[in-house]
């Protein structure tokens, strides 16, 4: 394994800097106060639960070092992990080699400086899709003289202490960054959004604080004037893009890459695995969907990539024209998917097919069960980020 940090979580590690040591770009989407913004039981792993990482129940919402210890934790069992893994290790060109079946990998040691070749039969490509800020071009915005940043680069609420926010997005970053900004002493947010408003998806008690309002989509600026779809005008001070990521990775040969655009399940991909058409099937992409269901998913995708490259799944691999078939069944479902208990549903499915295939123990029937649970309490609790009320929310330091 290749890593390029020198340690295990590093999307959950708080890092204030831009580039790391190496001068290299910190790839971390973490902020001070944040916290899960679904229960952890939804997303542990079906071998190690929190439980039995604390040792004792804890709270369903968890801050982001728990989550990095119970990570650590968990992968900390497997004996000599860590000496199969190599850190400080940055990779800069994955190549195929089609002659020899064979993938060229270059990499680059970040502590020396010395880059090295390598071959390998089989490579896994899992270092994510929040790295690279999907950012939309808006008229005029060109022309605002405020501080624009992505959610990948907010760090500390506390800098929006004072200022009028527009945040553009309605997803869980932008609710969660939107509550935390009045916490912290926003002077008014603007929440923009492409077609749902959160304060519609779920329910909020008696709707957003007074200093919060929903306005659809941003069509033009005009230096520090925003205006919106429904003819309603802002002037701020901050522009916040909570506007979701891309799937780049710009050290793979371009013939092996996959669609730029995040989605629930990425296009010629097989089993939510295998990358089809190239590289003799022996090229994979671990993480690069939408989830819900995070490091449960994960894992069980793990486990099946790896049956597969050890050929332990019977019936596969399966001819090109099969598996183009079931992507382009679960691509086109994935497209479809409306609202949450869908998304989950689709997740849930697909988690029990590669176990299936895989012999892996997954726990994902339980896991959509305590999903729908959460969902009717949120809803029926009006609540907003982490499952809590907004008072609750506001006033909790």
């Amino acid at each position: 394994m290749l890593r390029e940090t020198g340690h295990m979580g590093r999307n959950l590690e708080f890092v204030l800097a831009s580039v790391d040591e190496y001068g290299e770009p910190a790839h971390n989407t973490t902020y001070k106060h944040l916290w899960t913004n679904g229960p952890k039981e939804v997303f542990e792993y079906p071998d190690y639960s929190f439980e039995d990482h604390f040792g004792k129940i804890t709270a369903s919402y968890a801050p982001r070092a728990a989550i990095r210890d119970y990570i650590e934790g968990r992968f900390g069992r497997i004996p000599d992990l860590k000496e199969k893994i190599r850190f400080h290790t940055v990779v800069r060109l994955v190549e195929y080699d089609e002659d020899n079946d064979v993938f060229h990998v270059t990499t680059a040691d970040l502590k020396t400086g010395a880059m090295e070749h390598m071959d390998f039969s089989h490579v896994i490509v899992a270092s994510g899709v929040f790295c690279y800020p999907n950012t939309p071009e808006i008229s005029g915005i060109e022309t605002f003289e405020g501080r624009i940043m992505h959610s990948h680069d907010f760090k500390n609420p506390e800098e929006l202490r004072g200022q009028t926010v527009l945040i553009i997005g309605a997803g869980w970053s932008a609710e969660d960054i939107a509550v935390l900004g009045v916490k912290f002493g926003a002077k008014m947010i603007y929440l923009s959004y492409r077609s749902v408003p959160i304060g519609k998806k779920w329910p909020i008690g008696k709707g957003w604080p007074s200093s919060v309002h929903e306005h659809p989509m941003v069509e033009k600026f005009e230096g520090n004037t925003a205006f919106f779809k429904d003819g309603a005008s802002a002037q701020v001070d901050t522009v916040l893009f909570a506007t979701g990521y891309q799937s780049l990775f710009p050290f793979l040969d371009e013939k092996l890459a996959i669609s730029k655009e995040t989605s629930f399940y990425p296009e010629k991909i097989y089993k939510a695995a295998l990358r089809i058409g190239v590289a003799n099937h022996k090229l994979f992409f671990l993480g690069t969907h939408a989830g819900l269901f995070s490091f449960s998913l994960f894992d069980n995708v793990a486990a099946w990539i790896a049956k597969y490259i050890m050929n332990l799944i019977p019936d596969e691999p399966k001819s090109i024209a099969d598996m183009e078939s079931h992507s382009k069944k679960l691509v086109k479902r994935g497209n479809e998917l409306k609202e949450f208990v869908s998304i989950a549903t689709f997740q849930k499915d697909i988690m029990l097919e590669l176990a299936a295939d895989a012999g892996y123990q997954t726990t994902a029937s339980e896991l959509m069960q305590t999903f729908e649970v959460w969902k009717k309490y949120r809803t029926d609790a009006n609540c907003v980020t982490n499952g809590r009320h907004v008072t609750e929310s506001l006033q909790d330091n």
